[in-house]
């Protein structure tokens, strides 16, 4: 079941008034949307998931292991390709390490309490973010390499780089602690909204700088040196009576690839800018929180009633535009070659192409939502469902 919201449904909540929550120096009162009803808002509307249609398979996809990591509930949880291994978490706490190629696991660690964000990786060092704020830097082998305190909660998995662990919070700062030792090394702080999506938002690295976006509508480039911020740009401007219409928030991933950084905002726009200058070079109306993927080509992305779309990297234009997933709750995609591989709410698994947007595959899991983005792990596509499976696919 989904539910409805000023044209846009997901799984995330609506963060509103700093206040509430007792780890927090400055908390908040979390609001799901699915059980919302503010003024200036119709009234939570249900919508009936689009039915799969048949189409000739173009793309052959196999099973090829699956592995229980434990269920992840409310937090959205995605595997991280560890060279020809994966790690995964679990709401419960738990960090596996499996091998890519069988599905076997390699080590599993407990860490203490609820996990809300995580994993990240590069192979060294593992971070994921309990419940609490608390940050967790686990070794090669999962053990423990130092722990910290943030200010907030953090919804969003952390970035890992060769000298720095990037954590953003959800009252507008973003941490960067040394790899090894966990020693603060710069704060970035913003004016905290006072009405925000409560998901993911995302970050991603060009060159030796951070490209984030943030509520408001907002994105930025920060070094990484300093956390200083090199430029800042509205990629889309709140409007509307309510606070409802007027929440614009830049969540999921900026996609990253040559000189352009793409990325959506919730009630917002979809735009490329130059990753040097911080210069529009195109935008155009549209509403998402799972991000964009892009390539040479094209810029791919799904709005909030999961109708998925392809537009010309260069001016923005439209390319093609696929309703067939109507309301099927399409999570963040990946880019492999020229197909891009959504899951949705029911556990499938869909591949499309990205030359003209038609279905080319389509897989099934448990049942249970796919809503992080799939990876690959040598030949192996791998997805993690809400329930807390890990599905290997083989596609050719």
């Amino acid at each position: 079941m989904y539910f409805f919201l000023n044209g846009f449904y997901s799984d995330a909540f609506i963060v509103m008034r700093l206040s509430q929550l007792p780890f927090l120096r400055r908390g908040f009162l979390l609001l799901s949307i699915f059980v919302l009803s503010v003024s200036g808002c119709s009234s939570v509307d249900v919508r009936k998931p689009a039915p799969l249609l048949d189409f000739k398979p173009q793309v052959e996809v196999k099973p090829a292991w699956s592995i229980s990591v434990g269920k992840s509930e409310v937090p959205v949880f995605g595997p991280v390709v560890v060279g020809s291994a994966l790690i995964a978490a679990s709401a419960q706490g738990q960090v596996t390490k499996i091998d890519g190629k069988n599905g076997q696991v390699l080590w599993q660690t407990q860490i203490d309490g609820d996990i809300s964000a995580g994993p990240a990786s590069d192979g060294n060092t593992t971070v994921v973010v309990n419940t609490k704020g608390k940050v967790f830097a686990l070794d090669e082998n999962g053990k423990s390499r130092w722990q910290k305190t943030v200010s907030a909660e953090v919804l969003s998995p952390a970035l890992v780089t060769d000298k720095l662990v990037i954590v953003r919070t959800l009252d507008g700062r973003i941490y960067a602690f040394d790899v090894h030792t966990g020693e603060q090394r710069w704060l970035y702080q913003r004016v905290a909204s006072s009405l925000v999506l409560r998901t993911a938002l995302g970050m991603n690295v060009w060159e030796n700088n951070l490209v984030a976006g943030f509520p408001g509508g907002k994105l930025a480039l920060i070094g990484l040196d300093n956390g200083a911020m090199v430029w800042e740009v509205a990629l889309a401007l709140s409007k509307g009576v309510s606070e409802i219409e007027r929440l614009v928030d830049v969540a999921g991933m900026p996609a990253v690839s040559g000189r352009y950084v793409c990325s959506a905002a919730f009630q917002g726009r979809l735009g490329c800018f130059e990753l040097a200058t911080g210069v529009v070079q195109w935008s155009t109306d549209f509403s998402g929180v799972t991000g964009s993927v892009m390539d040479n080509a094209g810029v791919y992305a799904s709005d909030g009633k999961s109708v998925v779309s392809g537009f010309n990297t260069q001016n923005g234009k439209l390319l093609w535009r696929n309703d067939k997933l109507l309301w099927r709750n399409v999570g963040v995609p990946l880019l492999k070659n020229d197909v891009l591989v959504m899951g949705d709410g029911e556990g499938y698994v869909h591949f499309l192409s990205t030359k003209d947007g038609e279905m080319l595959a389509r897989a099934v899991s448990d049942g249970s939502a796919v809503s992080a983005a799939p990876v690959m792990v040598g030949n192996t596509l791998v997805v993690q469902t809400r329930n807390g499976r890990l599905y290997g696919y083989t596609w050719l």
